[in-house]
C-alpha cells in the first residue's frame, strides 16, 4: 500500500479523527497513487495515523477513513459503515419516507450522500474516493435498502469540481423516477421533483417545520424563500389563517402552490422576486404577519465570504422583523456552515436593536437527525436557526 507522510507536527487533527488532510500538511508519498485510492497515512516519524482516500488534484488531499492499523478498508468495511448509517435512520421511517440515509463524512463515508425519496435513492458521489466506488456503492445500496424502484445519480456542485470531477447524472439501477415523486412527512404530502435543486427536498428542516407549525395557529404567515412550500404546508396544517409564498423562482412557487393545494389549502398570494426587495416592498405597503419564516440559501459558501453574508443575514432579519406584528413570531435560519451559532444569534440581536423590537428566543434549531454531526468534524454542523417571539 502506498504511504503518505505528514509534515512534522501536522498529525494532531488527523489523530483526533478529523477526516480532512489538506495538501499543505503532506510532505511526500511513495509511488504514484491514483485519485480515490486508499493509502496509508503516517506521521513524519513513521508512526501510523490512519487509512484514507488520496486525491492528488484536490486541496483536501486525504479523506481519512480508518484509524485502526489492523483493519482493512474493503467492501466489507464500506458495508459495515453503511449498516451503521441505516441503523441511525431506521427509527425515523415511521414519520417520513424522504430522508438522508448517508451524510458523507458525518457517517464516516467521505463524499457519499444518499437521499431516499419515496421508492428512489438519489446518490451524490462528491469526491474521487466515492466516485471510484460507484459500482460497489450501487450494489450495496441495492442489497441493503429494501423496497426500491431505482437508484439515480445526481453528482454535481462545487465540491465535485474541487475534486477535479465532471458532473454526472443518470439512472444507476432500476427505473427512472417520474417527474414528481409523492412523499409524506409528519402527516403532510409533498410531490418532489428529484432532478431539482440538491435532491429535490430539504429533509434537514423536517423537525424545524414541525416545531414552527406549533406557533402558526391563527397567524397570517409569510414563507420567504419558500422553495417547494415545506414550512407553508406545515403552517397551514397548524391552523394558520393564511400563507403568502415568496421566492425568486417561478418554478418553486408553482411547486409550493401545488403542494399546498394537494394538502387541501390555497395560498393567499404568490410573490416572485428577490427576497431582499420583496421584504422591503411588503414593509412599504404596510403588510403585517403573525409568523415570518426566513430560510435563505447558503449566503457564506466559504470563510472568506462570511462578513458579506453576515450583512445579508442582518438585512433580511431587519426587514423581516418590521413585518412581524407585536406578539408574533420570526423563524430565521442559516445553512452556512462558516457562520456559527453565536454569529447568527448576534446578527438577529443587532437586527432587533436596529428595528426597535424586543426579541425573545424560545427555541434553537439544528439539522434533523438524518444529518448527524460528527464531534471530530465541526464542519458537519451547518444548519442553525432561531424561533423568536417579537414584541
Amino acid at each position: 500500500m502506498i504511504t503518505c507522510f505528514l509534515a512534522p507536527g501536522r498529525e494532531k487533527l488527523a489523530l483526533n479523527h478529523h477526516p480532512w488532510v489538506f495538501s499543505g500538511a503532506l510532505v511526500r508519498w511513495t509511488g504514484t497513487p491514483e485519485a480515490g485510492e486508499v493509502v496509508r497515512v503516517c506521521a513524519s516519524d513513521g508512526r501510523f495515523v490512519a487509512l484514507g482516500q488520496f486525491n492528488p488534484g484536490s486541496k483536501i488531499r486525504l479523506r481519512l477513513l480508518e484509524w485502526n492499523e489492523g483493519i482493512s478498508v474493503d467492501t466489507a468495511w464500506y458495508a459495515a459503515r453503511l449498516d451503521e448509517a441505516l441503523a441511525l435512520r431506521r427509527p425515523l421511517e415511521h414519520a417520513t419516507d424522504v430522508l438522508r440515509l448517508v451524510f458523507a463524512e458525518a457517517d464516516g463515508l467521505p463524499g457519499l450522500v444518499v437521499d431516499k425519496v419515496g421508492a428512489w435513492l438519489v446518490v451524490q458521489f462528491l469526491t474521487a474516493g466515492a466516485d471510484r466506488l460507484k459500482q460497489e456503492w450501487t450494489q450495496l445500496l441495492r442489497e441493503k435498502v429494501h423496497g426500491l424502484k431505482g437508484i439515480v445519480e445526481k453528482s454535481d456542485g462545487d465540491g465535485r469540481k474541487m475534486e477535479g470531477l465532471e458532473e454526472s447524472h443518470g439512472v444507476l439501477w432500476g427505473e427512472a423516477p417520474p417527474a414528481r415523486v409523492r412523499v409524506r412527512e409528519n402527516g403532510a404530502l409533498f410531490d418532489v421533483e428529484v432532478g431539482a435543486q440538491k435532491t429535490g427536498f430539504y429533509s434537514d428542516q423536517r423537525d424545524n417545520r414541525f416545531f414552527v407549525a406549533q406557533v402558526a395557529s391563527g397567524a397570517r404567515v409569510l414563507d420567504a424563500f419558500c422553495y417547494t412550500g415545506g414550512f407553508a404546508v406545515h403552517a397551514m396544517r397548524g391552523k394558520a389563517s393564511s400563507v403568502v409564498l415568496a421566492d425568486s423562482s417561478a418554478e418553486a412557487l408553482t411547486a409550493a402552490r401545488h403542494n399546498l393545494e394537494m394538502n387541501g389549502f390555497v395560498p393567499e398570494r404568490l410573490v416572485e422576486g428577490d427576497a431582499f426587495t420583496t421584504l422591503r416592498d411588503l414593509k412599504k405597503s404596510g403588510e403585517r404577519f403573525g409568523l415570518v419564516v426566513l430560510d435563505p440559501p447558503k449566503l457564506a459558501p466559504t470563510r472568506e465570504s462570511v462578513e458579506r453574508a453576515l450583512r445579508g443575514y442582518k438585512d433580511l432579519n431587519l426587514q423581516a422583523l418590521a413585518l412581524v406584528e407585536r406578539g408574533g413570531w420570526l423563524a430565521s435560519f442559516s445553512c452556512s456552515g462558516a457562520v456559527d451559532e453565536k454569529m447568527f444569534q448576534d446578527v438577529v440581536a443587532f437586527a432587533a436593536k436596529d428595528a426597535g423590537r424586543t426579541v425573545q428566543v424560545v427555541r434553537r434549531f439544528s439539522q434533523a437527525p438524518c444529518h448527524p454531526v460528527r464531534t471530530s468534524m465541526p464542519e458537519s454542523f451547518y444548519l442553525k436557526g432561531l424561533l423568536a417571539r417579537v414584541l
